[in-house]
């Protein structure tokens, strides 16, 4: 039951829409699920070994021969964020990191959240804001004009 338990965990990791990546405490990557390979442009394993900073550059840190969050970041739930592509083009991402303890010793996931299509409907929001509030002035002007004429006696 243990094999097909562990088959089918890592089929649904890797058929997540989240951008999984499990790491060890030195930040040694040793899992990553397939959509972040997709997304990211790396191929099959090329990511086993690489150190999780090379993807998320300002999170992590080594500290006391382990890998710490950044202090800032310590006590978020959730890190707003960018991961980094092999391209070295970065999109932004919401990021959880989750510890676990594998075979007694300390091992990690982060779970990211690519967050581009938030992020574009967010600044097409703004614009659309923008604009309402913009069409607002011109037709509080208008108003005020017409009603200026309207009780304007006609000078003849």
């Amino acid at each position: 039951m243990t094999g097909e338990y562990e088959k089918a965990l890592r089929y649904i990791l890797d058929n997540s829409q989240e951008l999984i990546i499990g790491f060890d405490s030195l930040g040694c990557i040793g899992y990553v699920n397939d959509r972040t390979y997709e997304i990211t442009g790396y191929s099959q394993g090329e990511l086993r070994g690489v150190y999780i900073g090379e993807l998320y550059k300002d999170v992590f840190q080594i500290a006391d021969n382990r890998v710490k969050l950044v202090e800032g970041y310590r006590k978020e739930e959730q890190i707003d964020t960018f991961l980094y592509r092999k391209n070295k083009t970065c999109f932004p991402v919401g990021l959880k990191v989750i510890p676990y303890e594998y075979r007694g010793n300390p091992y990690y996931f982060c779970a990211a959240v690519n967050k581009t299509r938030y992020m574009l409907s967010l600044r097409k929001l703004e614009e659309a804001t923008e604009q309402l509030k913009d069409s607002m002035k011109e037709r509080d002007s208008f108003v005020a004009n017409v009603t200026h004429e309207l009780r304007t006696p006609i000078n003849g």
